[in-house]
């Protein structure tokens, strides 16, 4: 929901130890979802969508 969105990008602004990145097309799981699929979405088996695995593996990295 962009109105989510919009409130915690304000909530951090100005916070160096945040950083906010946007996966509109995956669910709160970080798997592929359609929009407003709705819960019974979460229960179709599938897997964390790469990018968030790399995104967070480089955050990681970059707070060494």
């Amino acid at each position: 929901v962009d109105a989510d969105w919009q409130a915690w990008r304000r909530a951090f602004a100005g916070d160096r130890r945040a950083t906010l990145k946007a996966f509109p097309t995956l669910n709160h799981l970080g798997m592929p979802s359609a929009a407003n699929a709705g819960l019974d979405s979460y229960q179709t088996p599938a897997k964390v969508d790469p990018d968030v695995i790399d995104s967070v593996a480089r955050w990681i990295r970059s707070r060494r």
